[in-house]
């Protein structure tokens, strides 16, 4: 079965993350899904030929406002229509999102793309540590997992114990 897959990311610009996203397009094509690139910037630096997937930048340079809150807001609003674009063109939607990069991070959630998953980059430990790292952190992660449909205090309390292990 054939599905339509996403994956988000700021630029094409760099080694890491990008060639990750690139290798996960490549792969998820020859599965043989039908698989969309979505930019913030339409910076790419990689050499892509032939290439069974698409890519989408929403936005030339990223910058559609002064304000950094209004320019979110834009472009989410241009991220969600593209998507919406392109579910249209034959009703198939997207399975789910791979976002590779912490603007699309909030790109994503503000577009309500709730079919997201995050890959960090860093270890659990490493991620934690930078947002958590004060109480007023810890406070964000515990609303963080209160904000979840299917919220589990128990779960919640888990990782934070195995985090202060680490």
């Amino acid at each position: 079965m054939q599905y339509r897959i996403g994956l988000l990311i700021d630029t094409l610009i760099g080694g890491g993350a990008e060639r990750i996203t690139l290798n996960f397009a490549e792969q998820f094509s020859n599965l043989g899904h039908d698989v969309h690139v979505f930019l913030v910037k339409n910076e790419i630096q990689h050499t892509i030929t032939d290439a069974k997937y698409k890519i989408h930048p929403i936005s030339e340079d990223g910058v559609f406002s002064e304000n950094k809150f209004f320019n979110k807001i834009k472009l989410s609003n241009r991220l969600k229509r593209k998507i919406t674009d392109i579910e249209n063109t034959d009703g198939n939607k997207f399975l789910f999102f791979i976002s590779s990069a912490e603007d699309m991070d909030r790109l994503s959630k503000m577009a309500g793309l709730n079919n997201t998953l995050i890959r960090y980059r860093n270890s659990i430990k490493v991620y934690l540590d930078g947002k958590v790292g004060s109480k007023t952190g810890l406070k964000k992660l515990c609303v963080l997992f209160a904000g979840k449909e299917n919220f589990n205090p128990f779960m919640a309390i888990e990782i934070l114990s195995l985090y202060l292990k680490l």
